[in-house]
């Protein structure tokens, strides 16, 4: 009744605040909406170098690091998985030499074929090698 003298009439959601902060995780491949969510509060474009797709309802969530059904529970999780557009998830996926890994909550690094790392956030992108490194060499 208090709700409905503050905002009037009419239809109204009432949803609890989310922690971004909170690391949650299932123990399947599919991802729940709950975390759906929060991946995309969190990261509101593409984690792509440069990408620009905003995290729209048909946005990729991609894991991180693969899952793999026969490993450890919990791999489907805010801590690994990241929003991709479907080009950004398939260079990902079946792309030769490109490698990615998460350095904090908001930060992904992305490591070129061409040994060109990438710092990717919410905010941006950022080159973090001017020149190019194989990427089995040592840093």
């Amino acid at each position: 009744d208090q709700l409905t003298e503050l905002v009037g009439h009419g239809p109204y959601t009432v949803k609890p605040v989310i922690d971004l902060n909170d690391a949650i995780s299932v123990d399947a491949y599919e991802i729940p909406d709950r975390i759906r969510e929060r991946i995309k509060l969190a990261h509101p474009v593409e984690l792509f170098p440069y990408g620009n797709r905003e995290t729209s309802p048909t946005i990729d969530l991609d894991h991180i690091q693969p899952y793999d059904p026969l490993g450890p529970p919990g791999q489907t999780s805010t801590a690994n998985l990241a929003p991709l557009g479907r080009f950004s998830h398939r260079v990902k996926t079946h792309g030769r030499g490109w490698n990615v890994r998460r350095v904090d909550r908001k930060t992904v690094e992305w490591t070129t074929p061409h040994g060109f790392t990438f710092h990717v956030t919410p905010t941006g992108t950022t080159r973090t090698t001017n020149h190019p490194q194989h990427p089995d060499s040592p840093p």
